[in-house]
């Protein structure tokens, strides 16, 4: 599989860049020695460049493979069945059957892509985009939340590129046709609504 190339193990590096990022933005954790005043631009550049290759690496996988027609992923093809369900106007939570048996999931990513399929057809691509695209939606949400909490846009983005750089760690399920990109981008964004709230009935958090 094309991202089988591509496999990038950050376990090591998430333990080094904790204490680099603590380094570049003092503050952050107490007892480490941050790094002298001008080498905090160098190292944050550095931190960000890194963030900003392996997010890279992350988008050149997805787009690479975006549209197989194969199953990158064992839960696509029970995922494009329930989505099918919906399109042509069959229930999806119904008695068990030797043809159909639903999966426990919500419905709402089936119901966002059900008009992808009735447009492209029941291949995997459209589903494949909307989760794509739920993931880099929650990348955005992660840059607003941060953004807004510390006023400063260089963490905003690096946080972004942690997230992004989590693909390999999280099972490599950023790109796939899976109701899990889409419940957390939905996540995010109740988070950063709650966190701008200005009503008496939903105050921030």
């Amino acid at each position: 599989a094309l991202h089988s190339t591509f496999e990038f193990d950050l376990r090591l590096t998430a333990a080094k860049c904790s204490s680099y990022i603590h380094r570049a933005m003092p503050n952050i954790l107490p007892g480490i020695p941050p790094f002298p005043p001008r080498f905090r631009v160098l190292a944050f550049g550095l931190l960000l460049g890194c963030g900003a290759l392996l997010s890279g690496l992350f988008l050149f996988v997805a787009f690479s493979r975006i549209a197989c027609p194969f199953e990158i992923d064992w839960l696509e093809g029970g995922v494009l069945s329930h989505v099918q369900r919906v399109a042509d106007g069959l229930p999806l939570y119904s008695s068990p059957t030797l043809d159909f048996v639903s999966f426990i999931y919500p419905p709402l990513f089936y119901w966002f892509a059900a008009p992808l399929v009735h447009l492209f057809g029941a291949i995997f691509l459209p589903l494949r985009a909307l989760a794509l695209g739920a993931s880099l939606a929650s990348a955005a949400l992660i840059f607003l939340i941060i953004r807004r909490e510390t006023k400063s846009w260089p963490p905003a983005l690096l946080g972004s590129f942690l997230f992004l750089a989590t693909f390999k760690l999280n099972g490599n399920w950023f790109d796939i046709a899976r109701v899990d990109t889409l419940a957390m981008a939905l996540t995010l964004g109740a988070i950063a609504v709650l966190r701008a709230a200005r009503s008496t009935w939903f105050p921030p958090l």
